[in-house]
């Protein structure tokens, strides 16, 4: 028998249905920007391989392009854009192949990685950025 810390398990719950019902938002609101605002047209949504997920695939006029969205709700970890990291540029780099293959396209098809970045309060959206070809940088 465990002698460790005792962990309340509603607890535990509640902090990983915020932080999913957190993310969700995150990912609604950058979807109606892109296809809303932008104009750009929707692909996929989540989509998974055995590599990881893409949050969102989509396509500025004839260029892909991937999003990866991040929603914070403050910033004592940081700012959503500061929370994709070297680790995290890599491994959505790795998922390109599969991607394009999945989309049927060829290797050389272009993509583009961008960074969809969101504070909010309660469901609120109080502040965001799109950086474009954000995830290229020192991968």
């Amino acid at each position: 028998m465990s002698t460790g810390p005792k962990v309340n398990l509603n607890t535990v719950e509640q902090v990983i249905t915020d932080r999913q019902s957190t993310g969700k938002l995150g990912e609604a609101f950058a979807l109606q920007y892109l296809q809303r605002s932008l104009g750009w047209r929707i692909c996929l949504k989540n989509w998974r391989c055995r590599f990881g997920e893409l949050d969102i695939v989509a396509y500025d006029r004839a260029m892909l392009v991937v999003i990866e969205v991040r929603t914070r709700r403050g910033t004592a970890c940081g700012t959503a854009a500061e929370s994709v990291d070297r680790r995290k540029r890599r491994q959505l780099k790795r998922l390109l192949p599969a991607l394009l293959q999945t989309l049927g396209l060829d290797d050389e098809h272009p993509v583009r990685l961008d960074v969809i970045a969101l504070a909010v309060h309660h469901t609120e959206i109080f502040a965001m950025e799109h950086v474009k070809d954000a995830l290229w940088e020192e991968i």
